[in-house]
C-alpha cells in the first residue's frame, strides 16, 4: 500500500499524524486528541468555519478503525529495517528505537551511507582505520584512544 496524499492522515491544526481517537467536525475536517481539547469550546470549525453545534466536535470512530488497520514500513527500511508500524509511531521508532539509521563517513569526501553496523567493517576496509570492538562491564570503564581521528560507539545495557 501506498499512501499518495500523506497529509490526509494529519490533524488539519497541527498537522502531526493522527492517532486514535481522531475528532471531526460536521463536514468532516479532521482533529487529533490534543487539538480537540484545545479547542473544546469552539463555537466554530477551525477549518471551514462552520457553526460548531452544542457538542463540538464530535468522535470520528471510522477514522479510528482505519488508522488502527494500517501499518507502513520504517523509512529505514532501505537500510535493513525490518519494523511495520502505525504511521503517527514512525518518528518515536526513528528517534528511540530504530537501528538501521544511515550513517555518514566522517570522511572528508568519502560518500558512505549505510547502517551503523556496516560502519565498521568500512572503516577497516576503505580507510585501513584500526577498529576494535570490547565488551565493558561494572563500575568504571576507562577507554584509551590514539592521537588523531577517533571513533567511539558506546552500548549501555541493563
Amino acid at each position: 500500500m501506498s499512501v499518495v496524499d500523506g497529509g490526509a492522515l494529519d490533524c488539519s491544526a497541527c498537522y502531526s499524524p493522527l492517532k486514535p481517537p481522531v475528532f471531526q467536525c460536521d463536514v468532516g475536517h479532521l482533529l487529533c486528541s490534543s487539538c480537540s481539547e484545545k479547542m473544546a469550546g469552539a463555537r466554530r470549525c477551525h477549518a471551514c468555519r462552520r457553526v460548531l453545534d452544542g457538542a463540538g466536535y464530535r468522535p470520528c470512530y471510522s477514522v479510528d478503525r482505519i488508522l488502527g488497520c494500517l501499518q507502513v514500513s520504517c523509512p529505514n527500511a532501505g537500510y535493513g529495517c525490518s519494523a511495520r508500524l502505525a504511521r503517527h509511531d514512525q518518528r518515536a521508532h526513528l528517534l528511540q528505537a530504530c537501528r538501521h539509521g544511515p550513517c555518514h563517513c566522517p570522511a572528508e569526501a568519502c560518500a558512505f551511507i549505510r547502517p551503523v553496523t556496516a560502519l565498521w567493517d568500512h572503516f577497516s576496509a576503505a580507510h585501513g582505520w584500526p577498529c576494535t570492538t570490547a565488551v565493558l562491564t561494572g563500575g568504571e570503564n576507562s577507554v584509551h584512544l590514539r592521537d588523531g581521528f577517533s571513533v567511539v560507539n558506546l552500548v549501555f545495557s541493563c
